[in-house]
């Protein structure tokens, strides 16, 4: 078993690798369970989470992409999310509290 590693994600988020085509099924790997155990969260059908995945700008520096979707299982017990498309966004596109 791989040792959890330590890391920064964007808070209350989930690591899922968008890799699946629109509509389409991306699998949740060793981090998404990862970070669903650090979040407290035991995964259900149908649940909606908010996902991340590593990306950068156009700098080359790190800028996490952000989006939503629904979790499912398939008939084999393996764990995936189905992407909302017009979720994405980078980290850096959220506007940020001047007070905080």
């Amino acid at each position: 078993m791989m040792e959890k590693p330590d890391y920064y994600r964007p808070k209350g988020r989930i690591y899922l690798y968008p890799d699946a085509p629109p509509g389409g099924r991306s699998p949740f790997t060793q981090g998404t369970f990862w970070d669903l155990e650090s979040e407290g969260i035991t995964p259900t059908l149908g649940m909606r989470l908010p996902f991340y995945a590593d990306d950068g700008n156009d700098k080359g520096e790190l800028d996490y992409l952000l989006f939503t979707g629904v979790i499912g299982q398939d008939d084999n017990g393996r764990w995936f999310a189905v992407i909302d498309e017009g979720s994405f966004c980078h980290e850096s596109d959220l506007a940020t509290d001047p007070s905080t």
